[in-house]
């Protein structure tokens, strides 16, 4: 049985950006007043009591909160070890000589791109500003630092075909790498961030990519699930470790097992995490997944790429189709 401990906590200081992706979920006219400083340092605070040692800060774009150093220091202080999930654009030299005196576990960058006009397209760059030539410059010198970096490779439709040249780009410099091709449904006006997903081919191809055989992608899913399964709680239909051992505070204040989870949310502002994590989520949880969850059941759920989440948030059942022939795809080419 794998045991549920509040170890890993993802939070967000601000749903506000410097940038525009067509592929993000949030909507640029939906920024919210970000919380006050003293509001963020006793969510760290409940964080600690719960038994938090992990910490990653994130935002929208968590740079862009003119506190963030006191923010990052505060959760330093507090023995926690602290990760930066960021786009990159706003790191400077300032940032970097805090960084010198109290390292980060880890810098994730969030990568769109191997040439400026691809990057451009993606963050829907209309300034004069190169954008791609500062988000290399950058992770050079991070590198030079010996800062631990990783790359989230975020692919879509725009560009699949730089799939090979962001590995070598990450293998070359010695970086590691996450390949990410899960794109979150919205409701934000105009164009569905869906719209970029990539197609059920290229999809495979990617599989092949990262595992070398189609056949260890499918295996080594259908393992994790299977061990997974032993666990009492119904959070084993999550693929992750979201309600395990990590959990998500967006930029309001609300706790949730995952960023993408809007049906159980709980207050820490006003609740402990403990009482949170231990006590109200299981119930809560296991009654939401009963009633509503209808991919229980799939034969392919081990290895498609669907999170529960997105089923459970309200009108976002129309829009996984594609992930319902991905997954078919993987074990028709994994079985023949």
């Amino acid at each position: 049985m794998i045991k549920r401990i509040p170890l890993k906590a993802h939070l967000e200081l601000t749903n506000r950006c410097n940038l525009n992706c067509i592929h993000c979920y949030v909507s640029s006219k939906n920024f919210c007043k970000d919380l006050a400083t003293k509001k963020i340092k006793k969510i760290i605070d409940n964080i600690v009591d719960s038994g938090g040692l992990y910490l990653t800060l994130s935002g929208g774009e968590c740079l862009i909160r003119k506190d963030f150093k006191e923010i990052y220091l505060y959760a330093k202080t507090k023995g926690l070890f602290v990760s930066v999930l960021t786009n990159g654009t706003l790191i400077t030299k300032d940032l970097i000589k805090l960084f010198n005196l109290y390292p980060p576990r880890k810098i994730e960058i969030s990568m769109y791109g191997m040439s400026k006009n691809i990057y451009d397209k993606i963050i829907c760059n209309k300034k004069k500003k190169n954008y791609y030539k500062k988000i290399k410059k950058t992770i050079f010198l991070l590198k030079e630092k010996n800062f631990n970096c990783e790359l989230n490779i975020i692919l879509l439709k725009e560009n699949i075909h730089q799939l090979e040249l962001f590995l070598n780009f990450a293998e070359k410099n010695n970086i590691s790498y996450n390949v990410d091709s899960k794109i979150v449904p919205s409701n934000k006006p105009g164009s569905s961030p869906l719209d970029h997903r990539i197609s059920v081919k290229n999809y495979i191809k990617v599989k092949e990519k990262l595992y070398g055989d189609i056949k260890r992608y499918y295996n080594e899913k259908k393992n994790y699930y299977e061990k997974k399964k032993k666990n009492k709680y119904p959070i084993n239909l999550w693929k992750c470790n979201a309600g395990l051992k990590r959990y998500n505070i967006d930029y309001k204040g609300y706790l949730s097992f995952c960023v993408h989870s809007k049906k159980v949310k709980y207050d820490v502002l006003n609740n402990s995490i403990k009482d949170i994590w231990y006590n109200k989520i299981p119930e809560d949880l296991d009654k939401i997944i009963k009633k509503e969850y209808f991919c229980n059941e799939c034969q392919h759920l081990p290895y498609c790429p669907v999170c529960p989440n997105w089923i459970l948030n309200e009108n976002h059942f129309k829009n996984i189709k594609i992930n319902c022939l991905y997954a078919k795809e993987i074990r028709n080419r994994a079985t023949k």
